[in-house]
């Protein structure tokens, strides 16, 4: 959440260091055009500060006043990210009329903002000085105008509302109808700088979301009390009194747990005893059948996180640790520096609003692949108890009977293939990643092999879950990008996609295929992999080129379909 002890004139002196310090911090950069119908330079110190505080570089560039509906539709500027606010100030003259947007328009420059590649993050009319007066007739019309303007823009755009940073903002620190008649400055400079970091903090979320999966504590986390000593009977779970903050909790655990983030369970106690208030409480919100991996024993808590982050195949920064303890969170903190340890208060009543204003769980956008996820996650469950039951690993992935669904790249695919590759850490061959508009221009290009892949199995669908794009160079085809969600590791899916690349190769008459890499803490994975298969490389696991013959010997075990076409590629068994 935005900084508020961060004002206009800090940012600005803040932008002035960042920028001398700008080579010696590695930032990915990323274009961002800002318009609408009022002057919003002065988001620019904001969005810049918490773009770097978030790891990125925003390139940003100001469109003129009141123009970005015909920069868009005549394609006259390209940007990764388009912030658009049509603010009530601009709409309404600075209070002096009541006019309506011209929704047609705004829906078609939308849709071309979003056939670029380029991702449209709207901010609503905001609540005006007005509104003082609930009765005000400018209430209504702001509220008809934000409802009209909503239900008129396509799924892909991201829908941003102001009203909870004007609730933490001083009235004196946002309403300025000086700095609109001398500037067409819709708020005042400091809210213009909180709404800039807002702005950012939405971008690092739809680039790298922060928290993927989340490991919780339960007695006097998720229910007060403790289980084995007070009993199942006697915990406060009652929602209309001493238990309704833990329920709470419960609620936006299961929440987060349809949106897409996995939740584990970390407990001290018996599995039987930790098992005993969801199969006797009916006021539990939170269900076995929401959570992952169950781990209850009497060892120390980091050895079930770990053993639950690898099953998970996730780094620890990236799953965030609930408990009530400050000194289970310590022990924690000590032995698993990665880990996400938030500081929950001690008073159950202000943690959900805590872990609100945290930032940590921000969701702007859900796609249809992040909803799957947690599935998938359960089903890979099932997966490990298979696998362990099974004679050898090749007769177990025989038996998973998987299916891989090649798609070539489209406009439909697009949001997810960019998903992929801004979220994928440990199977990236370079983590350069390349954004959603460079993508786009990929599309339909005959020479380019570009493919989003699905996999399913007996157990379940896995969904959208890796991507292979590469183009054809003079020493070979070049692989530009190749990631692969950690949900699908240990199924020889990296396998079957490197075979379907090389049929592709094959039948457009290349003869090797070039693999670069850059080596970080995360993806040696990748150079592992590729040494297995045969390709080559004079550097071992630093930063090198790997090249492959296309007619290597690669043994997987899924039956490769064209799902465009519908007819199978290949199988290999």
């Amino acid at each position: 959440m935005p900084d508020f002890n961060l004002t206009y004139r800090l940012a600005n002196s803040e932008c002035r260091k960042l920028k001398k310090q700008s080579g010696q911090i590695p930032l990915t950069p990323v274009s961002v055009l800002i318009g609408g119908n009022a002057n919003l330079d002065f988001c620019k110190p904001g969005l810049t500060v918490a773009g770097y505080r978030n790891g990125f570089d925003p390139k940003i560039s100001s469109l003129p006043y009141n123009s970005w509906i015909p920069v868009a539709i005549q394609e006259q500027e390209t940007a990764d990210f388009w912030v658009i606010w049509m603010t009530s100030m601009g709409a309404s003259r600075g209070g002096t009329e009541r006019n309506e947007l011209d929704l047609r328009a705004i829906n078609q420059a939308a849709k071309q903002i979003d056939a670029s590649g380029a991702t449209l993050i709207l901010i609503l009319p905001e609540p005006m000085a007005a509104e003082a007066d609930p009765f005000d007739t400018f209430a209504n019309w702001r509220q008809g105008t934000s409802s009209e303007l909503r239900s008129n823009l396509p799924p892909s755009t991201i829908v941003l509302t102001l009203d909870h940073l004007q609730r933490q903002v001083p009235q004196a620190q946002w309403f300025a109808p000086r700095y609109w008649s001398a500037a067409k400055l819709p708020a005042h400079p400091d809210a213009m700088t909180y709404i800039g970091m807002f702005a950012a903090e939405v971008i690092a979320q739809l680039l790298r979301p922060r928290i993927k999966a989340i490991i919780t504590d339960l007695d006097n986390t998720v229910w007060g009390g403790v289980v084995g000593d007070d009993g199942p009977e006697n915990l406060a779970l009652d929602p209309d009194g001493d238990g309704r903050s833990f329920v709470e909790l419960q609620r936006m655990l299961v929440d987060l747990s349809d949106q897409g983030i996995p939740i584990s369970v970390s407990s001290k106690n018996t599995d039987l005893q930790a098992r005993r208030p969801f199969e006797e409480r009916p006021e539990m919100v939170l269900g076995l059948n929401d959570i992952v991996y169950f781990e209850a024993s009497w060892n120390a808590k980091h050895l079930a996180i770990q053993k639950i982050a690898q099953q998970l195949n996730l780094g620890l920064d990236a799953i965030c640790f609930l408990d009530d303890s400050p000194h289970e969170r310590a022990e924690a903190r000590a032995f698993l520096p990665d880990l996400v340890v938030p500081e929950l208060p001690e008073d159950p009543e202000q943690r959900v609003d805590f872990l609100r204003r945290s930032g940590l769980f921000m969701t702007p956008r859900v796609l249809e692949d992040d909803l799957k996820r947690v599935r998938s996650y359960r089903e890979n469950a099932r997966r490990q108890v298979s696998a362990e039951q099974s004679i050898s690993i090749e007769d177990y992935l025989r038996d998973l009977e998987i299916k891989l669904i090649a798609e070539p790249l489209s406009q439909a695919n697009l949001p997810r293939a960019a998903s992929l590759i801004q979220k994928t850490n440990q199977f990236n061959l370079t983590l350069a990643r390349t954004q959603k508009t460079e993508l786009a221009n990929l599309i339909n290009d005959p020479t380019i092999y570009s493919h989003l892949y699905s996999v399913i199995d007996r157990f379940g669908d896995s969904g959208q879950v890796a991507l292979l794009v590469a183009k054809p160079t003079d020493s070979g085809l070049k692989i530009l990008e190749w990631v692969m969600s950690c949900r699908v590791f240990s199924r020889h899916i990296e396998h079957a996609t490197l075979t379907h690349l090389g049929d592709w190769a094959k039948l457009n008459g290349h003869t090797s295929i070039i693999a670069p890499y850059e080596a970080t803490d995360r993806n040696g994975l990748v150079a592992d992999f590729l040494d297995a298969v045969g390709f080559s490389s004079d550097v071992d696991h630093g930063n090198a080129e790997f090249r492959g013959d296309v007619d290597l010997p690669i043994e997987h075990f899924a039956e490769i379909t064209n799902q465009r076409a519908g007819t199978r590629d290949r199988t290999l068994q």
